[in-house]
């Protein structure tokens, strides 16, 4: 289950129609995009879809929209903008949150205190876990860890107990050099659900991972980061919450899509494989950022 942007259009104010390429337009008239948004959970989700539209000498222009969308439903959300100048308008997806009064079990999820973090325990010996400074993905800091042997490191919910047959979600961002070196999971005293392995090539994949938590329990642990001997990574920006999701990442997914405005009536200029680049970018970054 998730809330995810299933499609995104144009929007011809003047005729009212949808259109799946960027209108031709000239200074003083308005062009809109068109946000398709499915709530494919089983409660009412308050959405908020944000966006920027750049103007051609640069200037960035941030928009919002929050709606409720019922459950199962689907929802426009519209950004507009007046051409008060010729040239290109970039307008960019950033992100799409769920607003679900979030609150994050951890402590110290962006690692910004301490070195080692504090609140941040480690299984496995040897294993070492320091804060960085050099590959962050948020803040000034993440969690690095070096793994001499298969190992996690993890943070252990004190107030777990009102947890026990809930589900739990953990949330963040991993970086790693080489292919299955890590992953995220929730763990407690009966087992453990894992996120997939990350993919390598040094770059910060948003991993998710759910787990409902065993009634009988004796312990909990979340946030935890699950690594294999000999390997690095580095995590950031972590969540633990209660539920089947939890805060997306904020990320720029742009620059999306484009409208040039002309003085003139123009043509239309944009090469259609510019348009299919340009929704390539936002659609399947953005898709599932909910999702279970």
């Amino acid at each position: 289950m998730s809330v995810e942007i299933v499609g995104v259009t144009y929007y011809n104010q003047t005729t009212d129609v949808y259109e799946a390429e960027p209108p031709s337009i000239t200074e003083g008239q308005t062009s809109s995009i068109a946000v398709e948004v499915k709530n494919d959970t089983p409660l009412e989700r308050d959405v908020t879809v944000e966006a920027a539209i750049t103007a051609p000498d640069g200037v960035v222009s941030p928009a919002s929209s929050t709606k409720a969308i019922a459950a199962g439903a689907l929802d426009n959300f519209y950004f507009s903008f007046t051409a008060e100048q010729s040239g290109q308008y970039f307008a960019s997806v950033l992100a799409i949150l769920g607003i679900k009064n979030f609150t994050n079990l951890l402590t110290n999820g962006e690692f910004e205190i301490g070195d080692p973090p504090t609140g941040w325990l480690t299984e496995g010996v040897p294993v070492t876990i320091s804060r960085e400074d050099t590959i962050v993905k948020s803040g000034s800091h993440s969690l690095k860890v070096v793994a001499g042997v298969e190992c996690n490191a993890y943070q252990l919910l004190a107030a777990f107990a009102g947890h026990l047959g809930h589900e739990l979600t953990s949330g963040g961002w991993v970086y790693a050099t080489e292919p299955s070196s890590c992953m995220l999971s929730v763990r407690d005293s009966v087992g453990t659900t894992y996120a997939d392995l990350h993919t390598g090539g040094s770059v910060w994949e948003w991993q998710r991972v759910t787990r409902l938590i065993n009634p009988a329990a004796a312990w909990v642990w979340g946030g935890v980061v699950h690594g294999y001997a000999g390997k690095t990574f580095y995590v950031d920006g972590l969540w633990v919450c209660e539920g089947d999701c939890c805060p997306g990442p904020i990320d720029s997914f742009g620059p999306g899509l484009v409208v040039t405005v002309s003085p003139t009536i123009i043509q239309q200029i944009i090469p259609i494989i510019g348009i299919v680049a340009g929704l390539a970018l936002i659609i399947p970054v953005v898709k599932g950022l909910f999702k279970k």
